[in-house]
């Protein structure tokens, strides 16, 4: 795997983001509140009013994950976003476009999702909200963060469903309660360890009557009209933000359901591949507690036993405070970690196009 030659000749670009005077903090590995970087994309996407027949441009798997391993937090000087980042002030009507040919973008520079960036900048007004209530947190044996579908039986599953080595499955995540307080004092010692002395958390706190600050704070994802984030309102199935520590990744699965997720603190890596690369990414069987997920181990991936995995066509982008990233239903996801940071996200409905497609893989 490490042998693959990489393809590093696209230029020296930098795409745009929100500006925030006065509060933008440089990146640094070991700077908890990081909120910007200065990474250059190996070649910047073609974005004109309509999307072209080959958007986005993508790079072989094996590519991106050589370039940057998921169990390295530090961000490399050049990485393969190829996605069109568009200016909600300008290039809105680009955006609609795009969305509407139910293709994966990030908006930036939109008025609300600053106002609530500058406000969640500071972590006593985000103390303020949310209280010295106790939210769902979950605690994770190792950095890779894998949410087992809720509705099985796991007694009956573990007799069931099987590891590859043939010994029973056993849930790799544990469901605790934490205050914002004790999860902050975790993520902030974890910032300065390594991957194998870390100790993995992550916190979720979703709309809801007893947590209304979300939906006003986040009024963008949860209108009642259709919007450029929401597109099917009916759908909406509530806002949850997720809060994150140095080193977690979310293994790459997909969700049936439209997604838009905004980045409000820190820093973020998400990993996107097509719906029509479902077999590329062997998922654990429709029956598994895994199931939508891959089962590669993305930081030493087998090529062997998975051989089509580093060649499968990917993408990536690094989001930042004020990013807000389209994600249309079915297209695979992962997230690395990056420092302490906070993202929300809010789905809005399927389209079915690529039904069958899943269905067969």
């Amino acid at each position: 795997f490490l042998n693959i030659k990489m393809k590093n000749n696209y230029g020296d670009l930098t795409h745009k983001h929100s500006k925030y005077i006065g509060k933008e903090i440089p990146y640094d590995p070991f700077h908890p509140y990081s909120n910007i970087h200065t990474s250059k994309t190996f070649q910047l996407a073609e974005c004109p009013e309509y999307p072209l027949s080959n958007y986005p441009n993508s790079y072989p798997l094996g590519d991106l994950l050589n370039n940057w391993n998921i169990n390295d937090p530090i961000i490399p000087k050049y990485h393969y976003d190829s996605l069109c980042h568009f200016d909600y002030q300008t290039e809105l009507y680009k955006a609609r476009n795009y969305r509407e040919a139910e293709l994966p973008f990030v908006i930036y520079n939109h008025p609300d999702i600053d106002k609530t960036v500058n406000n969640w900048f500071d972590m006593n007004y985000i103390k303020n909200l949310v209280g010295n209530r106790k939210y769902r947190s979950y605690s994770i044996k190792t950095n890779h963060f894998l949410k087992s579908s809720s509705h099985f039986n796991y007694t009956l599953e573990r007799i069931r469903s099987k590891k590859e080595d043939g010994s029973p499955w056993e849930p790799t995540i544990r469901t605790l309660r934490r205050t914002f307080h004790d999860f902050l004092a975790l993520a902030l010692m974890n910032q300065h360890l390594d991957i194998n002395n870390s100790h993995y958390q992550y916190m979720q706190i979703s709309s809801g009557s007893s947590t209304p600050f979300i939906e006003e704070e986040l009024p963008f994802m949860s209108t009642l009209e259709p919007s450029l984030f929401i597109v099917e309102p009916e759908q909406y199935q509530g806002t949850h933000c997720r809060f994150g520590m140095k080193g977690i990744f979310y293994v790459h699965h997909y969700d049936a359901e439209r997604n838009a997720a905004v980045q409000l603190r820190g820093l973020r890596r998400w990993i996107l591949n097509h719906p029509n690369q479902c077999k590329n990414m062997y998922l654990y069987p429709q029956n598994h507690p895994n199931r939508r997920h891959s089962k590669v181990n993305w930081s030493d991936p087998n090529i062997t036993k998975y051989p089509n995995f580093i060649n499968a066509p990917s993408n990536e982008v690094i989001l930042q405070p004020g990013d807000l990233l389209y994600i249309p239903s079915y297209w695979f996801h992962s997230i690395q970690s990056l420092n302490v940071n906070i993202q929300c996200n809010a789905r809005s409905g399927i389209t079915h196009q690529f039904d069958n497609i899943i269905k067969e893989c």
